[in-house]
């Protein structure tokens, strides 16, 4: 029962627990753009590895732990581009 109470509040909280994100970033179209976000990105203690690819347009996050989707919405946002979505 504890289980699924905190599947639940995991789940209510927004919080992305994969080790693995994909963000589709709608905007970014140079080598600048892509080294601001992944500036951003490797300042965050629970972001291992950053990867951006300029043709695809997808940002990809290996994590230490846990992240709200919302902060990395916010991320993307403050660098002055769009999320399109995140896997």
């Amino acid at each position: 029962m504890k289980t699924i109470i905190l599947i639940i509040t995991m789940m209510s909280f927004n919080v992305l627990a994969q080790s693995k994100i994909e963000i589709s970033v709608k905007g970014m179209v140079c080598s600048f753009c892509a080294h601001g976000i992944e500036s951003k990105f490797k300042k965050m203690e629970k972001v291992e590895k950053v990867k951006v690819d300029l043709e695809s347009g997808k940002v990809y996050l290996e994590l230490k732990e846990n992240i709200d989707r919302e902060i990395i919405k916010k991320t993307i946002i403050d660098s002055g581009y769009s999320v399109e979505g995140i896997k």
